[in-house]
């Protein structure tokens, strides 16, 4: 009798660690954090600008002048073999001592403003119309679907219809910048928008400092980047950095230069049998019914 008690026990308590074994194994979230480079400010005319009311009419305040393109306040700043410009003394230092990077990272966004009054003055860097939209989002897939045959139809845009954002691959977890910062007293944000479209503001700080810094903000937990249904990554939009002033600030003159845009991002997805046939486009030549809108945003 004794003998099969304690039989009885133990079978309860094996039963018992393997319930607590598949409760633990069940709460463990698999992860592949990778530094992923959104953009390096290498190729010109893949960034605009855009300013508050009251910029100033033409860098030399000249009444007579007409108003100068604001694109024109945007320069790319290239370091060559020849050139006077020295890597050493204007690429970041993180950059410089990045082995993966130093052979391409030679160029940095250069971006000057002005304006006639004293305020909340702002500027807006954001993507252009020119950058390779649909090539990104070729590669964000790529990382999703495991090959290069899905592409949805209602994403595949003319050249001249490409909008005016940037994917981040897989689930973005922080985003990160180099800022060269002259002391003025400016802030910086970025703003994203997930797939649900809903838009959120990221403070990245002040530039009240001098040099190069390598600014970071973390993405909020309610922004979504997953459903429920497949394919369940959705991939993050974002939409540009706004730059503004604090209103007692001269606003007669400012500077900055931005470099090595990047973000660190969660690129696991667990593979199921028959996972390709998540991708509904390929088969059905339709768009998903959990999508709104067949086609692409306007600029």
């Amino acid at each position: 009798m004794h003998l099969k008690r304690m039989i009885i026990l133990l079978v309860l308590l094996i039963g018992l660690l393997i319930d607590w074994s598949n409760i633990i194994h069940s709460k463990v979230n698999y992860e592949n954090i990778i530094t992923m480079t959104i953009d390096g400010f290498e190729k010109p005319g893949e960034w605009i600008l855009k300013f508050s009311k009251f910029r100033s009419k033409n860098w030399d305040n000249d009444v007579k002048k007409e108003f100068e393109d604001p694109n024109k306040w945007l320069k790319w700043l290239k370091v060559e073999d020849k050139s006077p410009l020295r890597a050493e003394e204007i690429l970041p230092d993180g950059v410089q001592k990045n082995m993966t990077l130093k052979e391409t990272e030679k160029t940095i966004l250069s971006i000057k403003g002005k304006w006639d009054f004293p305020g909340f003055n702002w500027l807006m860097i954001e993507p252009s119309n020119v950058r390779p939209a649909k090539q990104a989002l070729t590669d964000w897939l790529r990382l999703v679907a495991k090959d290069n045959t899905y592409f949805p139809r209602r994403l595949d845009w003319s050249k001249e219809n490409h909008p005016n954002f940037i994917w981040l691959s897989g689930k973005a977890k922080e985003l990160l910048i180099y800022v060269w910062g002259g002391n003025f007293d400016f802030n910086i944000e970025a703003h994203v928008q997930d797939f649900k479209g809903n838009d959120f503001i990221l403070p990245m700080g002040n530039l009240n400092y001098k040099g190069w810094r390598n600014l970071k903000i973390p993405l909020p937990y309610n922004l979504r980047q997953s459903r429920h249904s497949v394919p369940n990554t959705q991939p993050v939009k974002f939409l540009r950095f706004k730059v503004y002033s604090d209103p007692k600030v001269d606003p007669s003159e400012f500077y900055m230069y931005l470099d090595y845009f990047h973000c660190h991002t969660d690129t696991y997805e667990p593979s199921f049998f028959g996972e390709e046939l998540q991708f509904v486009e390929n088969y059905w030549g339709e768009r998903s019914a959990t999508e709104t809108s067949s086609t692409p945003p306007k600029n």
